[in-house]
């Protein structure tokens, strides 16, 4: 584990009020996110895009690339349920928090 991830984790922990051992990192083919989440997920990604590139391109950036962008590194918190998706911008970290109601883990494969 590298010290930005180590320090991403110490951070993520204190802004959930949980411990490290609390957050699991995430593949993003295991997660499915809710409709509602995502539209939430697009306006407040815009939001912290325009901080960092000029405002017209992050308000017409397309949901698909604000959820790639994020998805860079997904942490679940089993402590509340939360997913945490993560984007680095502009050299700093910046994440968005899925409710434990708007996300679940997909199930593929087929049953025996």
């Amino acid at each position: 584990m590298t010290a930005h991830n180590n320090a991403l984790l110490d951070a993520l922990a204190a802004n959930q009020k949980t411990t490290r051992n609390m957050l699991h990192e995430m593949d993003t083919d295991d997660v499915a996110i809710s409709p509602e989440a995502l539209s939430a997920m697009g306006k407040a990604g815009r939001s912290l895009l325009a901080r960092v590139i000029d405002a017209a391109s992050a308000h017409a950036m397309p949901l698909s690339e604000i959820v790639s962008l994020f998805a860079s590194r997904l942490y679940w918190n089993e402590a509340g349920g939360e997913l945490i998706m993560c984007a680095e911008l502009d050299g700093r970290t910046m994440c968005l928090p899925i409710p434990a109601e708007h996300w679940n883990v997909t199930v593929t494969g087929q049953l025996q």
